[in-house]
């Protein structure tokens, strides 16, 4: 037997000092808490009266246990808690006759560390925790709620993995005797030693009749089936529990979609008021000047202009409105293999005779081998339609406008590209803005567009789980490349 002086005093290291040392584990307050729990159940099934040696974290639901085996076992049984000096007094109960509570000083090495001691004549176990000195880090004295959860599901676990704590499960009796030996130990240099939990006995005779026992393999076997089910029974809870976690994760990030849209809708309302009160101030400012005897033919036919102009901006504008509800409508609308093939040409062939009526020369290449793509004709034909129109309209007499696709890796590339006036880099990340146009648009452009048609290919394209993008530079002309991913081949 390996005598240690009280500085010395650590039951864990009094273990590893036996003949036959048992193997050390490193344990989490959940395995730690669900062993003792597994233990503490067949002591109350089997109905034994048993001397418990005991030193668990503070927090009440480790107490739990030993409540319910005190509560629940008629027959006599003995405790000896082990709690710091600066705690409060046990919880009610454990400070009952057969019981006893051992106050540790502020230097007693037993503070690292926890264990549940049973000894019965049929049964000699004990389970151990100990904090290594080595995981403290400089300066940090770590309480019992830092170290143990308060449940043995409670996702502050994570955290302890930094504070790793090393035990055993033992139910060899020479070191359950040696352990004895550092409990006894413990007590003698406690500020204030209570006296034994046996009448008229004193310490060193109690510890001469803690004999240990041979457990019965029958009892073994119970408590690895006890432990066997509250393992399951913690992986159940922790499965249901993430489960739990994506569930409430996914309806949160549902309710920021659903308030980012709701946000942008009101955004949009407005956007939209403020754009209908430009057309609507003109007309009503037109139509009052029309109205003056004494006009001139030159200036009626200004204001006539002027009329047809906003009549036109505010027929666009809500042409494109429409267009943005369209797409909330066709959200709802299952998917399906497209070949562009059969929608681009026609959509060219549509605008060829704006075209030549300005003088581009507007062509088009789309190979009919191309893979299908996943999405709706409406979809598609929008985009071509916005993305052709914006070329078209900002491409001055002369000029060319092509349409292409190709197959780039996993996707289809379609490109629009033009010989226009070209977008100044620094307007790059604002031209997909509702509303937004262009400072430098030409006098047509101005009738054309009311800054929507770009918002509308964005948001298509991002429904199509696709990507899109512009390349331009004031003069050289801009190219609008969309990428839509391909149907897998099956």
């Amino acid at each position: 037997m390996t005598v240690f002086s009280y500085q010395d005093i650590s039951l864990y290291e009094l273990a590893c000092h036996c003949p036959s040392p048992p193997t050390p584990l490193q344990l989490s307050p959940a395995t730690l808490k669900s062993v003792m729990a597994s233990l503490i159940d067949v002591l109350v099934d089997q109905e034994l009266a048993a001397t418990l040696w005991v030193k668990l974290p503070q927090a009440p639901v480790w107490q739990e246990d030993l409540d319910r085996y005190r509560t629940c076992l008629s027959i006599p049984s003995t405790l000896c808690l082990f709690t710091p000096e600066s705690t409060p007094p046990p919880p009610s109960g454990l400070g009952s006759p057969g019981g006893v509570t051992i106050r540790l000083g502020a230097e007693s090495h037993l503070k690292r560390e926890y264990f549940l001691l049973a000894m019965t004549n049929r049964l000699s176990v004990m389970v151990l925790a100990h904090q290594p000195r080595s995981v403290r880090l400089p300066g940090e004295d770590l309480s019992d709620a830092q170290l143990f959860a308060t449940t043995p599901t409670d996702p502050t676990l994570a955290s302890h993995r930094r504070h790793p704590l090393l035990g055993f499960i033992t139910c060899d009796p020479i070191v359950i005797q040696e352990v004895l030996v550092g409990l006894q130990q413990a007590i003698a240099c406690s500020p204030n030693p209570p006296p034994p939990p046996a009448p008229q006995v004193q310490w060193d005779t109690f510890f001469a009749q803690q004999q240990p026992q041979v457990t019965d393999p029958r009892l073994m076997s119970l408590l690895f089936t006890r432990q066997t089910q509250r393992q399951e029974e913690v992986w159940r809870q922790l499965v249901n529990n993430r489960k739990q976690a994506e569930t409430v994760e996914q309806l949160q990030r549902q309710h920021e979609n659903a308030q980012s849209e709701i946000r942008l809708k009101d955004e949009l309302l407005h956007m939209v008021g403020q754009e209908l009160r430009t057309p609507l101030t003109n007309m009503k400012t037109a139509l009052t000047l029309l109205d003056s005897p004494n006009l001139k033919a030159t200036q009626r036919q200004r204001y006539m202009d002027l009329l047809r102009t906003a009549c036109d901006r505010q027929t666009a504008l809500i042409s494109s409105v429409l267009d943005l509800l369209q797409l909330e409508h066709d959200a709802t609308q299952e998917t399906q293999p497209l070949h562009l093939s059969e929608i681009v040409p026609g959509i060219v062939s549509t605008y060829q005779p704006l075209a030549q009526e300005r003088g581009i020369g507007l062509f088009y290449t789309v190979p009919d081998t191309l893979p299908k793509i996943l999405g709706l004709p409406s979809w598609i034909r929008q985009i071509v339609i916005h993305l052709l129109h914006n070329s078209l309209k900002y491409t001055p007499p002369g000029g060319q406008v092509w349409v292409e696709a190709s197959q780039q890796g996993d996707t289809i590339l379609l490109e629009v590209r033009d010989t226009g006036i070209g977008i100044p880099p620094e307007e790059h990340h604002h031209i997909f803005e509702p509303f937004y146009r262009l400072r430098q648009e030409q006098p047509q452009a101005a009738v054309e567009g009311v800054g929507l048609g770009l918002t509308i290919v964005q948001n298509l394209v991002q429904r199509s789980n696709g990507a899109i993008a512009v390349k331009s530079q004031p003069g050289e002309g801009t190219t609008f490349r969309v990428h839509l991913p391909i149907i897998p081949p099956v």
